[in-house]
């Protein structure tokens, strides 16, 4: 039986306190709250330590705001933000027992999950600036490998998981794959769905002329549609589709959608299995039949 045993301590009398993260043999921690308790994470000795961190908005919507940062003192770090970043209402920060952690480090972090957060079809990025990677010794890379998969299972499991998991069909056993048409034209996408995962497989085509109210009524759709197409990941095919090169993962059926069709749309609708023909809302409807 595998598993890891994580313990999230809430600092305060209300379950929605500041939370301090940790897990059992490991020397990293966490700090997640809002921005509202700034004051309760000054009272933490911790507060001011070298770290790793994520600004976030729109927690609980399919295209979250994101930015990375690293920094040797976080809780100042954070006061700067309060003060010149309005859009973001929480945060997340991975520290390390006795600073473990030094400035190359942190930096070496923040390189990494900011690609990762470009490449990910959940997350658009807050950052101005290209984030550069440090030079690192190979045992340092190695150390850090391992500070990367527990952050990024913590994510995971305190629902924050935006970033690509690079599930793959050999390594699941709730597998279905769904095809739909791209609009006004002769292609078509296909898009595997891996236990609560959503992958537009490479091969897709997507339509490049965005419908007119896409970017004002889905902006942060329309932002990451905009990156897809005019990316090294597609070979367009004419003006209007071009073809993917590489899988996109998503959170939703509709999200994967919304990128083929350059509008919004209903993936439950949209999207009908490749065996039986039947859309999302139809199998749906069969399950709850089978339990009624």
């Amino acid at each position: 039986m595998s598993g890891k045993s994580l313990r999230v301590f809430v600092t305060g009398d209300s379950p929605r306190s500041l939370k301090k993260v940790t897990e059992f043999n490991w020397s990293g921690y966490a700090f997640y709250g809002t921005r509202e308790q700034i004051r309760q994470l000054a009272k933490r000795n911790e507060s001011d330590s070298t770290g790793v961190y994520f600004l976030l908005s729109d927690i609980n919507t399919e295209m979250v705001r994101m930015y990375v940062g690293e920094t040797n003192n976080f809780l100042s770090r954070l006061k700067i933000h309060h003060q010149k970043k309005d859009w973001w209402t929480h945060f997340i920060v991975f520290q390390s027992n006795g600073n473990s952690l030094n400035k190359a480090h942190v930096q070496y972090l923040e390189h990494l999950f900011w690609e990762k957060a470009n490449e990910s079809t959940q997350i658009e990025v807050m950052n101005d600036q290209v984030i550069k990677q440090p030079s690192l010794s190979e045992e340092d890379v190695a150390d850090l490998a391992i500070f990367e998969e527990n952050i990024l299972f913590i994510l995971e499991a305190m629902n924050l998981g935006y970033f690509n998991s690079h599930k793959e069909a050999s390594s699941s056993t709730d597998t279905v794959e769904y095809t739909s048409n791209v609009p006004y034209s002769e292609y078509s996408a296909q898009m595997l769905r891996i236990d609560d995962t959503y992958v537009l497989k490479a091969g897709s085509h997507l339509r490049t002329k965005a419908r007119a109210s896409f970017e004002k009524r889905n902006s942060g759709y329309f932002k990451k549609w905009q990156e897809i197409i005019n990316s090294s990941n597609v070979e367009h095919i004419d003006n209007e589709v071009c073809r993917l090169n590489k899988d996109l993962e998503f959170s939703s059926p509709s999200a994967a959608g919304v990128m083929v069709k350059a509008g919004a749309t209903n993936g439950l609708t949209q999207w009908r299995n490749t065996q039986t023909g039947k859309t999302i809302k139809e199998e749906l409807g069969d399950i709850e039949e089978e339990n009624e």
